[in-house]
């Protein structure tokens, strides 16, 4: 996914907007459809980035190098999910971007996790090291996806409905 720069920092303003009307009012103030769509896509925008500079292993890594990136991508999804629950939006419009990204994000942090502790458990042994490795590709294979970045796109998101590229 590509960063918009002028994108990312109106959706910031945004966000520091909404958290400063926040801070001086007892409710929080609820984000209108496209400000939350432009908050929500500079947030997926920016974990896009983040993620696409995890190193790449090499094709000669060993199974126990896995564990490194896929802890940092866990660790990255992780704030973003934590970023994109805090926006304040209408419930209609938080309850598309949750189902279609929010819960299956979290679904893929459940098997990083099961994996990263599988393969510390592992101990070297390669034959549950690859077993750890097989179940991870298998629970990190969501064959709703497509459908769900479908939906995102159609609901207006941009950089949030790309999670399949």
């Amino acid at each position: 996914m590509m960063l918009r720069t002028r994108g990312v920092a109106q959706a910031a303003a945004l966000v520091i907007a909404a958290a400063v009307v926040a801070g001086c009012s007892s409710a929080p103030t609820t984000l209108s459809k496209p400000n939350f769509i432009r908050a929500a896509d500079a947030i997926c925008a920016a974990t896009t980035t983040k993620i696409d500079a995890i190193p790449q292993l090499s094709a000669s890594a060993t199974p126990a190098q896995a564990v490194a990136p896929v802890q940092q991508a866990l660790t990255i999804v992780e704030q973003t999910v934590t970023q994109l629950t805090a926006l304040h939006a209408a419930s209609g419009d938080a309850a598309v971007l949750d189902k279609n990204l929010i819960e299956p994000a979290k679904a893929q942090d459940a098997a990083a996790q099961t994996f990263i502790t599988a393969m510390q458990a592992a101990n070297g042994d390669t034959a549950a090291q690859q077993t750890a490795i097989t179940r991870f590709s298998s629970a990190t294979n969501d064959p709703n996806q497509d459908a769900e970045d479908s939906a995102l796109a159609a609901y207006g998101f941009d950089a949030c409905a790309k999670t399949s590229q």
